[in-house]
């Protein structure tokens, strides 16, 4: 359970609203994470969230955020990912059904002028990384929002347990119309991810593969 003060001001006539988070702990796929104390503001006259101390853990696991969200462009909300399950984060991305893409995330997002132009800058590495429940390696990757288009692009480089390179990826996805797109450049890379499209029609691809490889779809939710 999430035990928690809340309080209930006015500002300029507004809602102001504030909550302490006390120490609590919560059960998510089958992992108890424990949620630190910590302040949340939101001041409805401003446009403003404040978040000061956020944290969810278990063992190795975390995610934290402080900052400030707004309208303001010099207001910046950081996260941090440490171990997390990339089951938790990648499908509000990329859709899970189309495009299966495993591992654990450490790295950091930082979001700008949220609540008018968002931008937001984001570096990852994915540990144990996964497509289509294919062990590849460990991933790097840069995610940012453009700022004329507002589409997400994706940029990384893919590297086996002994450093050597497997594969560059680029990635773009349309926020507009939840289009997205990924073209990856393997070199001598695993073909067993391939199975995961070509179910039904042909079976038990294996073996190593370069060149270019292009996935898109679109995202329904």
């Amino acid at each position: 359970d999430v035990h928690l003060h809340t309080h209930f001001s006015q500002y300029a006539g507004m809602p102001l609203i504030d909550l302490h988070l006390l120490p609590s702990t919560v059960v998510l796929k089958d992992s108890l994470y424990t949620i630190n104390e910590s302040h949340i503001n939101y001041c409805v006259a401003d446009t403003m969230l404040s978040i000061e101390n956020f944290q969810v853990e278990a063992s190795h696991q975390y995610i934290r955020a402080n900052g400030v969200a707004s309208k303001r462009a010099d207001d910046s909300l950081r996260v941090e990912l440490g171990h997390i399950d990339a089951g938790f984060i990648l499908p509000f991305v990329l859709p899970e059904k189309e495009f299966k893409l495993g591992g654990y995330a450490t790295g950091w997002a930082t979001l700008y002028n949220l609540f008018n132009q968002p931008v937001f800058e984001a570096d990852v590495r994915l540990d144990s990384a996964q497509i289509n429940d294919v062990y590849l390696g460990t991933a790097l990757a840069t995610l940012e929002l453009d700022k004329e288009t507002k589409n997400i692009l994706i940029d990384g480089d893919v590297y086996t347990p002994t450093e050597r390179f497997l594969a560059h990826v680029d990635g773009e996805v349309v926020t507009a119309t939840k289009h997205w797109g990924i073209t990856i450049y393997p070199d001598s890379i695993p073909l067993g991810f391939i199975n995961h499209w070509t179910d039904g029609i042909i079976s038990d691809i294996s073996g190593y593969g370069s060149g270019v490889v292009d996935i898109f779809g679109e995202n329904h939710k």
